[in-house]
C-alpha cells in the first residue's frame, strides 16, 4: 500500500508539471500549431498509476487544456486547420486513453492469473517444480521448499539435477533429450518412483508425475513430486507383519499336527490299556470263579456242619 501511496505522489504531480508546460508552450504559439498532441504523453502516465480509471482521468484533464489552448491562443492559421489540429489532439489522447485502459486490463488479468496460480501452487499438498527444455528451475512452491529444505531463491534459474542424486540425474537427463528429439513419452505423461535428494544430503524416495504445456512458444515442464517416505515405510512395515503372521500360522500348523499326533498316540495308548485291563480281568474272573464254586460245594456238602 505504501508503494501504490509513493507512486501517486509521485505520478501526479509529474503529469501536472507536464501538462502545464505543454500549455505554456501552446499559448506562446500560434492557434495553428498542433499543440495538444503532446499531452497524450501525460496520458502514458495512467499506464504507472495503480487504477485505471486514473487514465480517464488524465485524458479528461488534458482534453480540457486543449480547449483551453484552443481559446486562448494567440490567433492565427487556417481555421478548417485549426479545428482539424485540435481534433486530431483529442482524437490522439482518447485513442491512446482507450487503448491504454485495456493495455492495462489485461496486464492486471495476466497477473491475477499468475497471483491465482502461484496461489494454488503454493497451497498445493504436493510439491510442484516447473522446469524448461534444458532442465533449469522456472519455479519451485511452497512444499516443494519443505520437502527439499531449499528455499524457492536457492534453487530458480539451477538444473532440477541439484534435486536428484546422480544416477537419477544421469537417466532423467538422458530421457527428457529422447523426449524432445523424438517426443517419445517415456518420462512425460507417466508416473516414475525415484530416489531425491534433500538439501542436507538426504535421500529420500518419491514418485514423480511430468506434463508439458508450452509457454511463449517453448516447451514447460511440470513435475508433481510425492514424498513416499511414509508409504514406503508402512508397506515395509506391513510386508514384516504379514511375514510374522505367516510364520505365527506355519508354527499353529505344526503344533495342530503335532497335536494331532500327541491325539493319536493317546487314543492307542487307550485302546491298549482297553485291551489290557479287558484281558487282566478275565486272567483274574478265571481262578475267583473257581474258588467260589469250590465254596459252594462245601457248603452243599456241608451245610451247617461246616468247621471254622
Amino acid at each position: 500500500m505504501s508503494a501504490v501511496k509513493w507512486t501517486e505522489k509521485a505520478l501526479y504531480p509529474l503529469a501536472a508539471l507536464m501538462a502545464a508546460a505543454i500549455l505554456l508552450i501552446d499559448l506562446s504559439l500560434p492557434l495553428g500549431v498542433a499543440m495538444g498532441v503532446p499531452y497524450v504523453g501525460v496520458v502514458l502516465l495512467g499506464w504507472w498509476l495503480p487504477r485505471r480509471g486514473s487514465i480517464f482521468l488524465l485524458a479528461g484533464a488534458t482534453s480540457l487544456l486543449v480547449a483551453l489552448g484552443y481559446l486562448a491562443s494567440h490567433e492565427g492559421g487556417i481555421p478548417w486547420m485549426v479545428a482539424a489540429n485540435r481534433l486530431l489532439a483529442l482524437f490522439s489522447i482518447w485513442v491512446t486513453a482507450g487503448l491504454l485502459w485495456f493495455a492495462k486490463k489485461g496486464e492486471e488479468t495476466r497477473r491475477d492469473r499468475e497471483s491465482l496460480l502461484t496461489s494454488i501452487m503454493d497451497s498445493a499438498v504436493d510439491a510442484i517444480i516447473t522446469i524448461d527444455e534444458y532442465g533449469i528451475v522456472l519455479s519451485f512452491n511452497g512444499s516443494a521448499e519443505e520437502m527439499f529444505g531449499y528455499a524457492s531463491s536457492e534453487i530458480v534459474g539451477r538444473n532440477v539435477s541439484t534435486l536428484m542424486t546422480a544416477p537419477v540425474a544421469r537417466d532423467h537427463d538422458g530421457h527428457l533429450a529422447r523426449y524432445l528429439r523424438t517426443r517419445e513419452a517415456r518420462v512425460v505423461g507417466s508416473l516414475r518412483e525415484l530416489t531425491a535428494l534433500r538439501k542436507s544430503g538426504e535421500e529420500f524416495p518419491i514418485n514423480l508425475s511430468l506434463s508439458e504445456t508450452q509457454a511463449g512458444g517453448r516447451p514447460v515442464f511440470t513435475g508433481v513430486v510425492r514424498d513416499t517416505t511414509r508409504r514406503i515405510r508402512a508397506q515395509e512395515a506391513q510386508r514384516k507383519y504379514t511375514s510374522n503372521l505367516e510364520s505365527l500360522n506355519r508354527e499353529l500348523v505344526r503344533a495342530k499336527m503335532s497335536l494331532e499326533r500327541t491325539l493319536v498316540e493317546v487314543e492307542l495308548r487307550n485302546k491298549e490299556l482297553d485291551e489290557f485291563t479287558y484281558f487282566a480281568s478275565h486272567d483274574l474272573q478265571e481262578p475267583l470263579r473257581k474258588i467260589t464254586s469250590f465254596g459252594e460245594l462245601l457248603k452243599v456238602d456241608l451245610g451247617e456242619n461246616l468247621p471254622e
